[in-house]
């Protein structure tokens, strides 16, 4: 866990969105709350990866009730403070292949852009799936579209943290080795990114 924590540390040290990114994020705001509105506000969220607690607050302004979130760097949980998570409370700092919450713990694990940073995925995929007792909803970023290949030119992939091409295909066949299907899936942003609903057979 350290060197990934080393990693993001840095990656969140200098984070910082450019004109195009920010006007994407507008976006998928928008689309979010129109993705996650049918669900019931009781349930039970983990957002996985929740990073600096962007989409926690999404989640947290669309009503929901109960929404957790988990992550490897502690300057993401830090900042996730200064919007009102409180530490072993709402927030929890953990390696991802390894949560410390109980099988079906939650009702919807939610993840916004984790799963393309790394070449094999199912070690996540697996504790999503452990902990979900209903559904995976994924925000991920497609990297067939023309978008996703122009992307990769601009400065924030110039980073130590790295995105893999993974097609569609490779999330349908992890999520299908631990019980999950998709059946939904939403694209945004003429086709750059999409939301895949999963949901436990």
């Amino acid at each position: 866990m350290d060197s990934n924590e080393n990693i993001w540390n840095e990656h969140w040290n200098d984070y910082k969105l450019n004109f195009f990114f920010r006007y994407l994020w507008k976006d998928i705001k928008k689309e979010m709350k129109k993705v996650i509105q049918p669900f019931p506000k009781d349930y039970k969220i983990l957002d996985f990866g929740c990073g600096i607690g962007r989409t926690m607050q999404i989640f947290k302004k669309s009503n929901f009730e109960n929404v957790k979130g988990v992550d490897v760097s502690k300057n993401c949980l830090r900042e996730c403070e200064k919007k009102g998570f409180k530490l072993n409370v709402d927030i929890f700092l953990a390696d991802k292949e390894k949560t410390p919450f109980n099988d079906n713990e939650f009702d919807m694990v939610f993840s916004d852009g984790l799963l393309e940073h790394f070449k094999d995925m199912e070690p996540m995929v697996k504790e999503m799936c452990r902990i979900s007792n209903r559904y995976v909803l994924l925000l991920q970023p497609n990297h067939s579209s023309l978008f996703g290949f122009v992307f990769h030119l601009l400065p924030n992939f110039k980073a130590k943290i790295k995105e893999q091409k993974h097609p569609l295909s490779d999330y349908k066949e992890s999520f299908k080795k631990f019980g999950f299907k998709l059946t939904k899936v939403t694209d945004i942003h003429f086709n750059q990114e999409f939301f895949l609903l999963f949901q436990k057979n």
